[in-house]
């Protein structure tokens, strides 16, 4: 973990169970962390009545939290001169765009001429939690969805074998067998099912995305190429019209994509997967990815498991209705797949654990 994110967490703490007014205070310990505690309360005209000494912490104080914001959001406008820490305007300028004027007040962080922290005002408990609950720093975010290959694929071979007479059970079973093999083959190449495209060994150096092949990366221009790469690869039928995760992975061309949509899938991607913060060198293609991924470890997982579930509550009639259903088969949304076999999780109870009576 980085030390922007640690230094941004102690400051975190006094989001919870302390007055507004209460001062902040921050500073370097032995093991070079950022060490925050209380200082008292902060009073109205208190800077008529604050020494040098409070002002200098006040500033050290107001560094340390701004060094941490900037490099949070990966701005630029930070300088380190042998350990010390000066700004640019334009960084205050940009976090009080990213966080709003109401809520992080640039004036505040007042700087002279060489870039200082020169204000001598106190942060407070309330400008704190203020500023952090515009980030929505998680203490844990989001790790990627991880399967072991070839325990699942199997289970899955065993299952399809079950279902063989089942023609409806078996094409929507295969559909899951595809979605793992995919996953594996890809997770053995040291890759994704789509990848990043790499201009220089492309067949369309424009694109954001492209596919493996035997002979290097077809690039995917446009969004039914995309939906087309995904499909064969898959063979989840997915619609044209899919607003999921693929309807924005396929919206490839910068030119045509809608900012506003992308720039609200980024933020979600933002809070599922860095609490908020955007790491060094962001690239959100690397999240879009990943959610992909994601969605198709856990359709995989959630059929197996729920398989065994089933076979535990002695309740494979439901099984077979479930995995029957058009639902899973027809041109419907990944998402609603995903929804569907979890609402399939919810109506098995978990099992019960035997007794030692129970083994007699």
């Amino acid at each position: 973990m980085t030390d922007y994110i640690d230094t941004l967490k102690n400051f975190g703490t006094f989001k919870y169970c302390y007055e507004d007014d209460t001062i902040v205070n921050a500073a370097t310990g032995d093991d070079g962390k950022v060490e925050v505690n209380a200082t008292g309360r902060y009073k109205a005209l208190g800077f008529l009545l604050r020494s040098r000494e409070q002002k200098a912490a006040n500033n050290a104080t107001r560094t340390m939290f701004l060094e941490a914001l900037g490099k949070a959001f990966n701005l630029d406008g930070i300088r380190n001169n042998n350990g010390r820490i000066t700004f640019d305007r334009a960084l205050l300028n940009k976090l009080e765009e990213k966080l709003g004027r109401d809520v992080f007040k640039a004036k505040n962080f007042a700087l002279d001429a060489q870039g200082n922290i020169v204000s001598g005002k106190p942060l407070t408990a309330r400008r704190i939690g203020q500023i952090l609950s515009k980030i929505k720093l998680q203490e844990k975010p989001k790790l990627p969805e991880k399967i072991d290959y070839n325990q699942y694929s199997e289970k899955l071979t065993n299952i399809m074998d079950t279902f063989k007479g089942n023609e409806k059970a078996s094409k929507n079973l295969s559909i899951v067998n595809k979605c793992l093999t995919a996953l594996k083959t890809s997770a053995e190449q040291g890759g994704t099912i789509i990848m990043k495209n790499d201009p220089k060994n492309s067949s369309s150096p424009r694109s954001n995305f492209a596919v493996k092949e035997k002979w290097g990366f077809d690039g995917l221009g446009k969004p039914e190429e995309f939906l087309e790469a995904l499909r064969e690869r898959t063979g989840l039928p997915m619609a044209p019209n899919d607003k999921t995760i693929a309807k924005f992975l396929g919206n490839l061309k910068k030119n045509t994509q809608d900012p506003q949509v992308l720039q609200h899938l980024i933020t979600k991607m933002l809070d599922k997967y860095h609490g908020g913060i955007p790491p060094a060198n962001y690239d959100y293609r690397d999240d879009l990815i990943r959610e992909l991924n994601d969605q198709l470890i856990k359709f995989v997982k959630l059929t197996v498991d729920l398989y065994d579930k089933c076979a535990e509550n002695n309740q494979m009639d439901y099984f077979k209705d479930v995995i029957s259903n058009d639902i899973m088969g027809d041109q419907m949304k990944l998402s609603s797949k995903l929804d569907y076999l979890e609402m399939g999780h919810e109506y098995l109870p978990e099992p019960k654990p035997q007794s030692m009576l129970d083994l007699i």
